[in-house]
């Protein structure tokens, strides 16, 4: 560094660098993106199907309060609530 200190003065990591930053750690090369929706304009959700049949959701909600949410597949039936802020991803075990 020929004696400079040099600082990184500020870094913004977004809510998207989040959401990127789920799908790239849970979502493998040769998985088939199966759904995405942004029913509300607040919470951003997708999901992919991998290899091993495992269905991953990942859901964003950009907003200072919690949203409820439905998840359904086939017969079955989540409600959560994803709370404010924040990025939430979900792994259904292929059985």
């Amino acid at each position: 560094l020929n004696g400079n200190t040099y600082f990184l003065s500020f870094c913004n990591k977004t809510l998207t660098y989040y959401y990127i930053s789920h799908i790239s750690k849970f979502i493998e090369p040769g998985s088939i993106h199966i759904a995405h929706s942004k029913y509300i304009s607040d919470l951003r959700m997708t999901s992919f199907k991998k290899k091993n049949g495992d269905i991953v959701i990942v859901m964003a909600n950009s907003v200072h309060y919690n949203i409820n949410v439905n998840i359904c597949i086939g017969n079955q039936l989540l409600k959560d609530t994803i709370e404010s802020d924040s990025i939430v991803t979900y792994i259904v075990k292929n059985s």
